[in-house]
């Protein structure tokens, strides 16, 4: 044991103290902050107001100004009580309008009537500042019944029941869901708990988003400082020597192994890490404890935005062991760097930009559960399961166990080619 441990401990140092680990890492963590704090700042607002009048906002001023008009909606339950409330503020609108030629998308256009013309202008202001405060919730209902003068008839029965009906029921459909699927995902709903409560939970939300990107920078990362471990064994013609040693053909594979996991664990956290705080850094840590129903409506799981968020975090760990041992495999097999960071790279971007149809229900599913692909945001609300001697899991579920029996045959087989390993 003491071996082992000697020779993973030589093992990890090797990796870290590479010069390509350092610089990848350093740029790793230069392009998460920049993209996560830089680029969202240095983004401008603009659009025009009811009066006509142009409105330019930077990214730190928006932020701030969308954060202050949720200060009053923070912890109100979207009720009847609430409802009331946004109808009068929206009782004036009457029209809402698109624009745009094919491809160029619409935005909707409140326009406020003014009675007998014998309003103030103070009044009018008054109005329009309590749609501003009310459009959270406004936007919430017309999300979830499709409809944008949903406002003037909704109530809270009617409210949730087009939750079920208009989004629920068609992403059923759409997933091609069997009935047991549907009877599983129902019984699910009974323990979200309705009515909800509204709570600003962007730098949350927006961490759900940013998964994917941070996903490709960890693949390229791995890759690029794990892919030479055994591959330069084979350039610089070491490793014949190196079988020929005491421990070459047994304990020395496992402590390269150990210690590339290691690696590829500590730098999932590293990023993980990197672009939480990020996110909160810009947005604040308000939310957390935010239903995920209130962001992702969609979603018939029983979590909070915090839980959602270190739930796929969980993930996003596991993923830095997977790429780790694939990268040590492909080390071992393909004897040489540039290709396996060729492979990693070109396969990252081919499932990353290449969707299975959904009609195609077992390959579309099976897709799903790869490394690059099961932290897409969409997978909270994927509600195709996996049965396993009766056993309904979920793709997070099967996706773990996936990964496990691909870890161990990928170690075994890796293991034994470096073994039989000649010139």
């Amino acid at each position: 044991m003491n071996n082992f441990r000697t020779l993973y401990g030589y093992e990890l140092k090797k990796i870290v103290k590479r010069r390509i680990a350092i610089n990848t890492l350093a740029v790793l963590m230069l392009a998460a902050i920049y993209i996560n704090i830089a680029g969202r700042l240095n983004t401008s607002y603009s659009w025009t107001d009811n009066e006509g009048n142009q409105i330019t906002m930077n990214g730190f001023e928006w932020i701030a100004d969308q954060k202050e008009k949720t200060k009053e909606l923070n912890g109100q339950v979207i009720d009847d009580e609430l409802l009331d409330k946004v109808k009068e503020a929206y009782k004036n609108v009457y029209k809402n309008e698109y624009y745009g030629g094919e491809g160029s998308g619409y935005r909707s256009m409140t326009v406020v009537e003014h009675g007998d013309g014998e309003e103030s202008i103070e009044e009018a202001e008054a109005a329009v500042r309590n749609q501003e405060l009310y459009n959270p919730i406004y936007a919430y209902i017309r999300s979830l019944t499709g409809f944008y003068d949903a406002v003037h008839m909704i109530s809270e029965e009617t409210l949730y029941e087009s939750r079920q009906d208009n989004l629920l029921e068609q992403e059923w459909a759409h997933l091609y869901l069997t009935e047991a699927e549907k009877s599983y995902w129902t019984e699910r709903e009974n323990d979200v708990e309705e009515p909800f409560t509204y709570g600003y939970a962007k730098s949350w939300n927006d961490m759900l988003e940013s998964f994917m990107f941070a996903n490709m920078m960890l693949v390229m990362a791995i890759a690029i400082c794990l892919s030479s471990v055994f591959a330069d064994e084979h350039l610089k013609r070491t490793d014949q020597l190196i079988l020929c040693s005491r421990y070459g053909k047994g304990r020395l594979f496992f402590a390269k192994t150990a210690a590339s996991i290691t690696f590829g664990a500590a730098c999932s956290v590293f990023t993980f890490i990197i672009f939480l705080l990020s996110a909160i850094l810009v947005y604040g840590a308000e939310g957390s404890n935010v239903v995920i129903q209130i962001c992702r409506p969609i979603c018939s799981r029983s979590l909070t935005m915090g839980q959602a968020v270190f739930l796929m975090g969980g993930i996003y760990i596991v993923l830095g062991i997977v790429y780790s041992i694939l990268t040590i495999f492909l080390s071992v097999a393909v004897k040489n760097a540039i290709a396996v960071m060729g492979i990693m790279a070109g396969g990252m971007l081919f499932t990353m930009a290449y969707q299975v149809p959904y009609a195609h229900r077992v390959a579309s599913q099976l897709y799903s559960l790869l490394p690059t692909r099961i932290l897409n945001v969409e997978q909270l609300w994927d509600g195709r399961l996996v049965t396993i001697f009766g056993l309904r899991l979920t793709n997070y579920q099967a996706a773990i166990i996936l990964y496990v029996v691909a870890g161990v045959l990928l170690t075994w087989k890796g293991n034994h080619i470096w073994q039989k390993l000649k010139d």
